[in-house]
């Protein structure tokens, strides 16, 4: 998702203070556009890449916890989840509606 300059550069300051990006947000101007570098030359010279562009994303970025977990595993922590909520939710809305009423009658 695209998201306006100014913008952009708060969500990466703030990714950046809460641990959740690798990189300083210093950084933006840089990864706004692709780098494009022509390697005919270094190929020419004999230089040869040892890795690929995915391989060197998937080394530069290890995977979040969430990510190894197996989607069944993930889907059983999901529904269990939506259970501890749901039933937070009735509780409250029981309590609510219980001191509603006993504030009615007395």
């Amino acid at each position: 998702v695209r998201l306006p300059g100014r913008i952009a550069e708060r969500v990466a300051r703030w990714r950046w203070r809460a641990g959740m990006s690798p990189t300083p947000p210093g950084l933006l101007p840089w990864t706004i556009d692709p780098w494009v570098v022509a390697s005919d030359r270094l190929r020419g010279a004999g230089w040869a890449p040892t890795h690929s562009n995915a391989e060197a994303f998937v080394a530069a970025h290890p995977p979040a916890p969430w990510a190894t977990v197996s989607p069944k595993r993930r889907q059983e922590i999901s529904l269990g989840l939506s259970v501890v909520v749901i039933g937070a939710a009735a509780l409250g809305a029981y309590a609510g509606i219980r001191r509603f009423v006993n504030a009615r009658r007395g």
